[in-house]
């Protein structure tokens, strides 16, 4: 770790080695550490404000599927804002002395290695929308830290690589292949902001929550299972408490001399627990990704999971 000093507010505060930018997590100045002065920051705006959450909760848990539908009346009990630092970034190829081959893109790369917990891997951040930030306009929010020099990101390498290879076709196609020359820029350093929610359900039960606050959209949810779903968990619990039962009842055959009434509290307890197991299942919803999965030729979709 290193000592980073904020040029705009003065805060001293730690960054890993290896990183080429560090974000002040007291007012989301960005600081270029090579020459330790600020550098260009941009935010993306939140479209969902805090006082929709809730709202936008209550309208989007009981569609998703085996939930129970009397999740629309949850309570939030905690509301925090996360700002993701990416970075946005142009790659410009060209042929040399070739105008027909000549291609330019930019992207938004995911700048830190410990977004929230659940967030998902491989998320496509837009690329335009972002619009200026400044210090004075930050509210009370969590900023997360960069991890990455942004010359070795994954993704720009990755991104380079495409454009160069779209670059060379054209050229072979219209140039004779005429060698390539390409440029890397970093446009700046921006804030995306998601929202992590807790809210109560049933008895106080607590269930968490990730919303991309810019597109409004679930990327991470636990909700509490209900109707059809929970009566097929109540099914597994009855398989679960039959099985226990004759586990129990062999368990006492064999050991009927020294205790034969082990069984009924066997079963009981078996039949107890997967029951209790079943009506406090959560299921847990996972946008997996929203790359374009050229392979399958659509957006990877989200998964399913019990916990």
């Amino acid at each position: 770790m290193r000592r980073v000093r904020c040029p705009y507010c003065g805060a001293e505060f730690g960054v890993p080695e290896g990183v080429s930018h560090a974000v002040c997590p007291y007012c989301g100045t960005v600081v270029e550490l090579e020459t330790g002065s600020s550098t260009a920051t941009y935010i993306y705006p939140a479209r969902l404000e805090e006082p929709d959450v809730e709202g936008f909760l209550s309208a989007r848990l009981p569609l998703l599927p085996g939930a129970d539908p009397k999740v629309s009346e949850a309570s939030v009990a905690e509301t925090v804002l996360h700002y993701i630092p990416l970075f946005n970034v142009r790659v410009v190829s060209r042929a040399r002395g070739c105008d027909a081959a000549y291609e330019v893109a930019e992207a938004a790369l995911e700048a830190t290695r410990e977004p929230p917990q659940g967030f998902p891997e491989g998320y496509s951040y837009p690329v335009i929308g972002r619009v200026p930030y400044h210090p004075d306009t930050r509210r009370k929010a969590i900023f997360h830290q960069v991890g990455f020099d942004w010359r070795l990101h994954p993704g720009l390498v990755s991104l380079r690589s495409r454009v160069e290879s779209r670059v060379a076709r054209e050229s072979i196609a219209y140039c004779g292949g005429a060698p390539i020359e390409s440029s890397v820029e970093l446009l700046g350093v921006s804030h995306y902001p998601v929202w992590e929610v807790v809210y109560e359900h049933r008895g106080g039960r607590r269930y968490r929550v990730l919303v991309d606050a810019v597109e409004a959209r679930l990327v991470y949810a636990e909700y509490p299972v209900g109707g059809a779903g929970r009566r097929v968990m109540l099914a597994a619990a009855g398989v679960t408490a039959g099985l226990g039962t004759l586990t129990s009842l062999a368990a006492a055959a064999l050991l009927h001399a020294t205790a034969p009434l082990l069984g009924a509290p066997l079963a009981i307890a078996a039949a107890a627990y997967a029951l209790t197991r079943a009506l406090r299942r959560r299921l847990v919803y996972r946008l997996k990704s929203r790359v374009y999965n050229e392979t399958v030729g659509r957006l990877e979709p989200p998964s399913y999971s019990s916990a």
